[in-house]
């Protein structure tokens, strides 16, 4: 991770949460702006590997849409509810059927994955198969 520019603290993590609220945020911040979502990505990869934060906790959920730009009272609105948990549910299920068992997996132009984490140059030669005619 330190190469590249990860300070992984494992002895940090106190909490194994549920992840199922962080991936529903994930997904409204798609709808809250150009780069929201990844923003909020990556802060609540640092808060969880980095900072050993609960990342199912409501208040620190509502803590990274403020800090992402996200309106952080609709986040509180929303999480008490079940809004985008099929969402979720159904991208758990469609990686389960291609076969996707952990993090991060990269799929490329539904023809390359790639599993874990990977230098840049294995993903520039997945991208570069992916997009080649003669791949099926």
């Amino acid at each position: 991770g330190r190469e590249a520019g990860v300070n992984y603290k494992f002895d940090a993590i106190k909490v194994s949460p549920n992840t199922m609220d962080a991936h529903r945020m994930i997904r409204w911040a798609a709808q809250a702006g150009p780069g929201i979502q990844n923003k909020v990505v990556d802060r609540l990869f640092r808060l969880y590997f980095e900072e050993g934060a609960d990342i199912g906790d409501h208040e620190v959920l509502a803590g990274v849409a403020q800090e992402c730009g996200m309106d952080p009272e609709i986040v509180r609105q929303l999480l008490p509810l079940d809004a985008e948990e099929s969402g979720v549910i159904g991208e758990i299920a469609e990686a389960k059927k291609l076969g996707i068992q952990g993090v991060p997996c990269f799929i490329f132009n539904q023809k390359y994955a790639v599993s874990g984490a990977q230098t840049p140059d294995v993903l520039i030669e997945a991208m570069r198969g992916a997009l080649s005619p003669d791949t099926a």
